[in-house]
């Protein structure tokens, strides 16, 4: 499969918009978005159910197998990874600690992935902690009952299995933006299939890291190989040492805990690209931003959905936006937007609900100045068009999460203004899998310093 530059497909003319995986705004059951629903993996604990199912108790906290209406809590000390293939339970989440040393590695004819994407792309470090990332937006977490500290080994290892998957959804994402940048350039055509082939196995990456690990608990060494993929050849996702998991966290207010029914809570979350650069100065959000997306004819109407990213946080984080200037040129190098209240997405009479959106900015975008050609002043920076990569991520309860790279189709404007930064109006576009356009509208706003 041959994808356009600057595109994320998925695939809305061959399914029906009820069954949609819904995204930041929307998006479809198309491998190069949607995640692979783990489920019935071997995870110790979770036998997975023939039929509908009956309630059970976990092995690892000595419950009580029967039948019952409806989900079930789990046991202090229980946790659950899967969720489809299973009995229905409820848990809350709690926040992961850990870190993650992760390097992919191929060769091309005499190259390396080091020699085509360079060091940085390659080799990665996630630290993962409460220190980093809000409760409610942890990129790793483990569903569980109440903490019970003579089952901690239980929670942490649902922790070690979270990492494999968010690492098996992250390595497909950055593949996508990196298709996308056109970075592996005589190989984009290849990289790309190798992407949409990885987003479609991601139980099997998921299985193979936690079949491979060779370290000694909590500890992650680990590897899938995927062998060869065209000219792409002995391709290997690792995990190095000392990657490890340090506990778990909840917040001391019960009220703040986030109910969950797997680990798939966080899905729309992925390990941060580290590729962007150092740690800058942040921008907060002054003026509230309304968006709107258009998609093409569904059912003989257009599919759309308007929301309104506040100025107020979020338990997930506070609409941030950090740039750099060195003489002319400009680095936008953060932009994330949060919506926690629900987004309806509508098509006629029909409509679907998303619990909650997010917009943030992948890689660093850079711009240059922008001059009256008639006085020479400065107009403030503009960051050409493609030139920046976004990651709309989307989560429903019913539906899973789901996330696409999108790029700017017009240039984005950055004005300075007495308290800050005026950021222009801004698109962002997408093609789905029949070559159908679509499109979310930022409206422009002011971020202050």
């Amino acid at each position: 499969m041959t994808r356009s530059m600057g595109t994320s497909s998925i695939n809305l003319a061959t399914a029906s918009l009820s069954s949609c995986l819904i995204l930041g705004l929307i998006g479809c059951a198309d491998p190069n978005t949607k995640d692979t629903m783990i489920q019935c993996t071997e995870v110790p604990g979770e036998d997975c159910l023939e039929g509908d199912g009956e309630t059970g108790g976990s092995e690892a906290s000595g419950g009580e197998t029967g039948e019952a209406e409806g989900p079930r809590a789990l046991n202090p000390g229980e946790c659950r990874h899967n969720e489809l293939g299973h009995d229905p339970v409820t848990g809350y989440v709690y926040q992961c600690e850990g870190e993650l040393y992760t390097h992919l590695s191929f060769t091309a004819n005499d190259k390396d992935c080091v020699d085509i994407l360079g060091q940085s792309w390659c080799v990665q470090h996630h630290p993962f902690t409460n220190s980093l990332q809000p409760y409610a937006a942890a990129e790793v977490i483990a569903c569980c009952g109440e903490y019970d500290p003579d089952h901690s080994d239980t929670f942490d290892q649902a922790c070690i299995h979270d990492t494999y998957q968010q690492l098996c959804v992250t390595v497909a994402e950055r593949l996508e933006a990196s298709v996308n940048a056109g970075e592996f350039g005589i190989y984009t055509n290849t990289a790309a299939e190798l992407q949409t082939w990885i987003a479609e196995h991601y139980t099997d990456c998921f299985n193979a890291l936690k079949d491979n690990n060779t370290a000694p608990f909590p500890d992650m060494v680990s590897s899938w190989t995927i062998g060869d993929f065209g000219p792409l050849e002995d391709i290997v996702v690792h995990i190095d040492a000392p990657s490890t998991v340090f506990g778990v966290n909840i917040p001391n207010d019960e009220s703040e805990w986030i109910e969950c029914t797997s680990a798939d809570a966080n899905n729309d979350r992925v390990f941060e690209d580290q590729s962007g650069g150092g740690v800058i100065p942040t921008l907060s959000l002054a003026t509230p931003i309304d968006a709107a997306l258009t998609g093409p004819p569904s059912y003989a109407t257009k599919v759309s959905a308007t929301t309104r990213f506040e100025t107020t946080c979020s338990p997930r984080g506070c609409p941030a936006a950090a740039l750099s200037i060195d003489q002319d040129t400009l680095t936008l190098t953060e932009l994330e937007l949060f919506e926690d209240d629900p987004v309806e997405i509508s098509a006629g009479d029909f409509s679907l609900l998303v619990d909650r959106v997010s917009i943030s900015l992948w890689t660093r975008a850079e711009g240059h100045a922008v001059v009256d050609p008639d006085t020479g002043e400065a107009q403030g920076f503009a960051i050409p068009a493609g030139a920046a990569q976004f990651m709309v991520a989307g989560l429903a309860q019913d539906h899973g999460a789901n996330r696409l790279m999108a790029q700017n189709t017009g240039a984005i404007e950055l004005i300075p203004s007495d308290t800050g930064w005026t950021l222009g109006p801004l698109e962002l576009a997408f093609i789905d899998g029949s070559g159908a356009a679509w499109t979310v509208k930022l409206d422009g706003s002011e971020w202050r310093e």
